[in-house]
């Protein structure tokens, strides 16, 4: 009986640490900036993106509009009926990557990204799979002269979501591009014409997250990674092993359900 006690006592202390972090980063939010203040250390960043995705919205839930043909979940081709049953199994979630209430993420992002703050102010950064678009302002934000390029299936929800973005400081240096992109179906042309030239230095895979369709984006992105890229793939747990395989150059960084990448030097 002691044993248990003690275990459900260290977890009450746990929660309690959690929720006490989460009340002390939420405090004063909405008068400091991600991008005021590039000296600051991995624990001032966690808070920043925390209190970030908190001011873009936070957590979200909305049905899905649309689905790839090529989806690995659909069975006989039939979408239609397989977009019905995926809505009335689950919703699509966002805004829950670095709140501690949710993914806990932000400690993982903050450690990684800090090499990206101290030395390019003006990276290009690409997110797959964006939603109502927290992430691309919380980017936007902490990179106001960077390219923030979005890349999704159904573009609608961010796009009817900007002007409370911009009303909250988002986007405010540069606009945000948003780019229609089928995690299952990469268009190589379509890539090129998007990028010409250009090279990425961050990269969020938040997109459909089975390992069919992290593994085509990521062969399709792959020629646009800068040699210090970092990329996050999020909610695969098992994915790593796939990536660790096909893509020996990657210093692969399995963290649950995170995996960090980065390009062996």
């Amino acid at each position: 009986m002691r044993l248990r006690w003690n275990r459900r006592f260290a977890f009450f202390l746990t929660a309690t640490h959690a929720a006490w972090h989460e009340l002390q980063l939420s405090i004063d939010g909405e008068a400091q900036s991600l991008g005021s203040d590039l000296s600051e250390d991995v624990h001032d960043l966690h808070a920043r993106l925390v209190r970030a995705e908190q001011r873009y919205g936070g957590y979200v839930e909305v049905e899905r509009n649309k689905i790839s043909a090529k989806d690995v979940r659909v069975r006989g081709g039939n979408v239609a009926a397989t977009l019905e049953a995926l809505n009335a199994r689950s919703r699509m979630v966002g805004g829950d990557r670095m709140s501690t209430d949710r993914h806990g993420y932000g400690k993982h992002y903050a450690t990684a990204l800090r090499k990206v703050v101290d030395t390019k102010r003006a990276p290009t950064v690409v997110e797959v799979g964006i939603l109502r678009g927290s992430g691309l302002a919380t980017w936007s934000e902490l990179f106001p002269s960077g390219r923030v390029v979005g890349l999704d299936i159904d573009l609608s929800y961010a796009a009817e979501n900007l002007s409370f973005l911009k009303e909250k400081g988002a986007f405010a240096a540069r606009d945000v591009e948003l780019y229609e992109f089928d995690a299952y179906a990469p268009d190589p042309a379509a890539l090129a014409e998007v990028f010409k030239g250009d090279v990425i230095d961050v990269f969020i895979d938040d997109g459909p997250h089975t390992v069919t369709a992290i593994i085509r984006t990521l062969n399709a992105i792959y020629p646009y990674l800068s040699d210090e890229c970092v990329c996050f793939i999020e909610d695969n747990d098992k994915v790593h092993h796939n990536i660790a395989a096909q893509f020996p150059d990657f210093q692969v960084e399995p963290l649950g359900q995170l995996t960090i990448l980065h390009k062996k030097q």
